[in-house]
């Protein structure tokens, strides 16, 4: 990914705001990140608000992600995807900025049926061939398990079903990359 944003440039800034109720002053980061080539193309801005909450806009969608305790983007930019991920509070693809994977949801219920011990192979063999066929897509995943998913699950299981497709969307991890290579961490 660092390729990517090889051709990037940053301009950062902190702007003081005002003070708060305690005389501490409050501050806004803000890094603009874009191509030297496609000054509007590819450009992603990340605006840190009292180094709690974290506005990402551009070309890949935005985000808002926040930390219980104050932290730079200098900071924010050092950690691992996962927890960044974590952090995100809403988004331009929902609350979790999540993506469906039917490839990877087909991999976790095999698994899944895989550890069942209490399943008979005809049951497993049953549930692999009807809810791989329908697990491409998380609409048709949630209609079969509404229609078929007592017979396999309980209702926390059932719960858990519901998402197994899921995966963090790729623009989140685009995101945290350009952030990265906006510090040359990358």
């Amino acid at each position: 990914m660092s390729d990517f944003f090889k051709d990037h440039e940053i301009t950062y800034q902190i702007e003081h705001t005002h003070q708060d109720n305690r005389d501490n002053d409050v501050a806004l980061e803000i890094v603009h990140f874009r191509s030297k080539e496609y000054d509007t193309m590819y450009a992603l801005e990340f605006q840190l608000h009292r180094g709690r909450h974290l506005l990402v806009t551009g070309d890949y969608g935005y985000a808002v992600y926040s930390w219980s305790d104050p932290h730079n983007l200098y900071w924010i930019a050092n950690t691992d995807f996962g927890y960044f991920h974590s952090k995100c509070k809403a988004s331009s693809y929902g609350e979790k900025f999540l993506q469906w994977d039917g490839d990877i949801g087909k991999e976790r219920i095999e698994i899944y049926a895989e550890n069942k011990d209490d399943w008979s192979p005809s049951k497993k063999n049953k549930f692999l061939k009807y809810a791989s066929e329908q697990i491409k897509y998380r609409r048709t995943w949630i209609w079969w398990l509404h229609q078929f998913g007592d017979k396999f699950f309980d209702s926390v299981e059932m719960e858990r079903m519901s998402d197994v497709g899921y995966i963090p969307h790729e623009w989140s991890r685009i995101q945290h990359d350009a952030l990265k290579a906006a510090f040359n961490l990358v």
